[in-house]
């Protein structure tokens, strides 16, 4: 795997998760939903097999330590991934479904630039939980 990636990946997990524990929004049982944009297939697809791996490490490592801790609670993370196809207006259909339907806690831009420029303006039209 591409050192950058994994690093990339792993830095915007930990800012994340950061920012996640200073907020009392979510429930001490329940666990940390990642929603994760990943480019699989078309043109992005090589980049997108590499955020997925670096992303499932990343989880992976995190809760075989028992999770993130959070206030006096330990929580697992969990990935929620779907699949844009390198297709700007599937990465705009996802995130919507990812904030809205999913509810997940933390976003992961998608990879492509002119998607996340696409997706970065519904951030001020819907609102996580």
């Amino acid at each position: 795997m591409d050192r950058h990636c994994s690093k990339y990946t792993l830095n915007m997990l930990t800012v994340g998760l950061l920012l996640l524990s200073s907020t009392a929004l979510t429930q001490a049982a329940d666990p940390i939903r990642i929603g994760a944009p990943l480019s699989l297939t078309g043109s992005l697809a090589d980049e997108g097999a590499k955020e997925q791996q670096g992303l499932d490490m990343c989880i992976d490592a995190v809760n075989a330590k028992g999770g993130v801790k959070v206030g006096a609670n330990m929580r697992k993370l969990e990935a929620v991934k779907y699949d844009y196809q390198s297709e700007t207006s599937r990465a705009v259909q996802i995130v919507q479904r990812l904030v809205t339907v999913d509810k997940v806690d933390l976003l992961f831009a998608p990879y492509g630039s002119g998607d996340t420029k696409a997706t970065a303006v519904l951030r001020n039209v819907t609102a996580f939980r």
